[in-house]
């Protein structure tokens, strides 16, 4: 598995190395109330990858968490329609991964994702 931003890096945000994986680059913003938002283009070429729903593929993958509590749905919700970085004619989706697979390093996050369109590893945004 490999991670990638978008081709164009929209104005606000960040590229970084995340550190639990070198060889993983995300984009990263932290808004004034708080809100701090990770989103990266995954691609999973096979299977033994243990990509989303086991389809391997290029997945936008999008983290929002609070410093001091959960973000609420009606939060989330209204970040993923107005951010720009999914096509909002196909569905997102928040996942739990199988026990063995999941790992959650940052406190009071919850993770979106979407296959590229086609299932195909993209270009970008």
């Amino acid at each position: 598995m490999r991670s990638r931003v978008p081709l164009v890096v929209p104005a606000g945000w960040e590229v970084r190395e995340m550190p639990t994986a070198p060889s993983n680059t995300m984009m990263r913003r932290q808004y004034p109330s708080g809100m701090i938002v990770t989103f990266g283009i995954e691609t999973y070429t096979s299977v033994d990858d243990h990509p989303p729903l086991g389809i391997p593929g290029s997945w936008r993958r999008l983290a929002i968490s609070m410093p001091h509590r959960y973000p609420s749905w009606n939060e989330q919700r209204d970040y993923i329609r107005t951010c720009g970085l999914f096509d909002r004619t196909r569905d997102v989706a928040m996942l739990i991964p199988p026990d063995e697979d999941y790992v959650n390093l940052a406190k009071n996050a919850f993770h979106w994702w979407q296959l590229d369109s086609a299932g195909r590893a993209g270009d970008g945004v």
